[in-house]
């Protein structure tokens, strides 16, 4: 593992919101769900989510809903 990669998952467990998230992303499955179990805003949650992502701690995917 590099320097780079060490820096990242530092940062990223760095924060206890994001740890927080991680343990709910066992649980749920979408940013709704989390924003709603944290409280926090969409974009708050979804910039916690990319930063778990970046540093390969979670992984999204964009789903479309179809009516």
């Amino acid at each position: 593992m590099d320097l780079n990669k060490i820096k990242e998952l530092g940062k990223a467990l760095s924060n206890s919101y994001r740890v927080k998230i991680i343990k709910i992303c066992s649980e749920s499955h979408n940013i709704t769900e989390i924003k709603k179990k944290l409280g926090f805003s969409y974009k708050t949650t979804y910039n916690h989510v990319r930063v778990l992502e970046k540093a390969g701690l979670v992984k999204t995917e964009i789903k479309i809903n179809e009516r």
